[in-house]
């Protein structure tokens, strides 16, 4: 009996040892089968990328044109404006730079005539103090004659 018992569980492990092959197969199957469907799949989806890259870089490519032409129009625009406006403000510019010029020699001149009529006024002053000075002292004179006189009148 323990013969029997012993092939029996010989049988018994055969066997599932053999079911065991079988479902690592029957899976390896199902996982080379898997593995498969998800190239196939992975295939078609990178087809399809490659499909919406290639309309997205011919969308793109016609916008960076159109931008381009856009770009190259605005600063063809600007510059005009830049050149023109400059060319305005550089003629303001002479037309106060001469402006300013003639100021200062306006300055220069009203300062210079200035200095003279103080120079002027300086010398007149000196002069009227001459003369306000000769009166005083010919007042003194004639107040000293006049002192004499009453004297001899009294």
């Amino acid at each position: 009996m323990y013969t029997f018992v012993k092939h029996k569980k010989k049988t018994m492990l055969r066997n599932f040892l053999r079911k065991l092959e079988l479902d690592k197969r029957e899976a390896k199957i199902s996982i080379d089968k898997e593995i498969e469907d998800n190239r196939r799949v992975a295939k078609e989806a990178k087809l399809q990328a490659d499909i919406v890259i290639q309309s997205e870089k011919a969308r793109v490519g016609e916008f960076l044109v159109n931008l381009e032409k856009i770009c190259a129009k605005e600063t063809g625009e600007f510059e005009h404006t830049f050149h023109s406006t400059k060319e305005k403000h550089l003629s303001e510019l002479a037309r106060l730079d001469a402006l300013i010029e003639g100021k200062k020699m306006y300055l220069k001149s009203e300062d210079e005539r200035f200095n003279l009529v103080i120079k002027n006024k300086n010398e007149e002053i000196a002069r009227l103090n001459s003369y306000v000075e000769k009166l005083i002292e010919a007042n003194k004179e004639i107040g000293k004659s006049n002192a004499s006189i009453e004297v001899k009148n009294h």
